[in-house]
């Protein structure tokens, strides 16, 4: 694969995943709206206890990251 056709690939990737979380945020205040007005339904609340699943393992993968990068850069 050529450096063109990476930065092609890392752009759609980048896309799609912004239009994941705007889809995502959308559907928080969706949800949100509807635990307050108590008209919340099963598939609301598990979707809401899967989304936070995630939040937290991708809070998880960056800052397992973050450690190996400051790791890294502390053996420099």
């Amino acid at each position: 694969m050529t450096d063109e056709q990476d930065d092609r690939t890392a752009g759609r990737d980048l896309r799609l995943t912004r239009e994941q979380g705007s889809e995502d945020q959308r559907r928080l205040a969706i949800v949100g709206r509807r635990i307050g007005e108590e008209t919340a339904k099963r598939r609301d609340q598990a979707w809401l206890d899967a989304f936070h699943c995630d939040e937290g393992r991708v809070r998880e993968i960056v800052e397992a990251g973050q450690a190996r990068r400051a790791a890294r850069e502390a053996a420099e």
